[in-house]
């Protein structure tokens, strides 16, 4: 779909810094006639954003690795207008109770904290790790079991939220919604360093899901 180069500089966990420059500018979340295929629209409600294939993924992991979870970090807090669709609502309705969950997200979803339950957000634009980090730590979180990367999909930005791997725990489970689909999750997703990570794409049909990536860390 997109065509991605390689630039110069390093990512750890990355075999190359992917860039899609100079045919499409790594800044866009979406691009007009790429993103899922020609004389598709992305936005007109018909492919649900996430697919009920995509959750059950979400919901499979979470148990799979219920015992090894002990934070979650989710960048790109529910936006579904039904909740109760959403990976969000997936995340921390069926976490491990001990299982500490933070959001991250540029718009205010503090309605959701419940700190009996473990469950925190933070406004913030996920770029600011130093942020996100100080609220991990205040929640005495120093590594991050299950990282869900959904936010906003410029390459750019999700090279900025692959950097969160540096916290990953052995062992640990990343996600990344929209690999099919835009930009930066399917740049992003074809640099990773399989020599460190073993990944695999699921819900591949671009033209009826917006797709799931997961990596596991050896």
């Amino acid at each position: 779909m997109y065509k991605v180069n390689k630039k110069e500089g390093s990512v750890p966990g990355l075999k190359f810094v992917p860039t899609l420059e100079p045919e499409h500018s790594d800044e866009l979340d979406s691009i007009v006639g790429v993103t899922m295929g020609p004389g598709i629209s992305w936005g007109d409600g018909s492919i649900p954003s996430t697919s009920p294939a995509n959750q059950n993924i979400v919901s499979k992991l979470l148990k799979k690795h219920a015992e090894s979870v002990f934070c979650i970090v989710e960048i790109g807090v529910m936006s579904n207008p039904e909740p109760e669709h959403s990976f969000t609502h997936i995340l921390t309705s069926e976490k491990p109770i001990k299982a500490l969950y933070l959001g991250v997200d540029t718009s205010d979803k503090s309605g959701m904290d419940n700190p009996d339950l473990r469950i925190h957000t933070i406004r913030a634009n996920s770029s600011d790790f130093d942020a996100v980090m100080t609220k991990l730590k205040s929640l005495d979180a120093m590594f991050i079991d299950l990282l869900l990367i959904d936010g906003f999909h410029s390459v750019k930005q999700c090279i900025d939220d692959w950097r969160y791997t540096r916290l990953l725990s052995p062992g640990g489970v990343v996600i990344m919604h929209d690999t099919n689909s835009h930009p930066g999750p399917y740049a992003v997703f074809d640099a990773i360093d399989e020599t460190l990570y073993r990944k695999k794409k699921f819900c591949t049909d671009a033209h009826n899901d917006f797709g799931v990536g997961v990596v596991w860390r050896k």
